[in-house]
């Protein structure tokens, strides 16, 4: 039985460009009829995540919810660092004379597609001199403290090699770790 000796990489912490998550935020919107108007909230959310965030929202939708005080609903997006976003909001005042309603939304989750992480891995990678030259990970993993994913480095001469990323926080930051040839599928 040959033993298969694993040589670790430990990085510091990396950052992605920009947090994933926000604390959350308040908006207005109009009603529409007897609903809140949905274009316009996913509208607001947009301008509002790019504003907190620093990253631009490519896709958003959001349920039409009723235009009553404490009343939720909820929208999926998607920003450009390639993470799914579930978001909810709450209405949290209605004024009749304008019809208008207030809300406040936050994002409860964000799934990380395959592509998020790949160059804040790489460029840590190559910062340090490894000869990677690409990193292929699966989609699919929520942003919370402590979930990895475990990636394959395609190095310069063409080997494969592990190449593992553990979440350290809910917001960006990653811990690389570049291990032992990669494992046959």
């Amino acid at each position: 039985m040959t033993k298969l000796i694993l040589r670790r990489l430990v990085l510091p912490f990396v950052v992605v460009s920009a947090a994933a998550l926000v604390a959350g935020c308040g908006g207005s919107v109009e009603i529409g009829g007897s609903d809140i108007n949905a274009d316009e909230a996913a509208q607001t959310i947009q301008t509002e995540y790019a504003k907190q965030v620093g990253l631009e929202m490519t896709d958003i939708s959001c349920d039409s919810g009723d235009p009553d005080v404490g009343a939720k609903f909820s929208c999926d997006g998607k920003n450009e660092a390639d993470l799914s976003l579930d978001i909810e909001a709450t209405v949290t005042s209605v004024d009749e004379n304008t019809d208008k309603v207030g809300f406040d939304w936050n994002v409860v989750k964000a799934t990380a597609g395959p592509t998020t992480f790949t160059s804040t891995a790489l460029d840590a990678l190559q910062g340090i001199g490894r000869a990677v030259d690409s990193i292929e990970c699966p989609g699919g993993t929520v942003m919370e403290k402590g979930n990895t994913i475990d990636c394959v480095g395609t190095m310069a001469d063409g080997s494969k090699r592990e190449v593992k990323i553990t979440l350290t926080d809910g917001n960006g930051k990653i811990h690389v770790d570049l291990l032992g040839p990669a494992q046959d599928a």
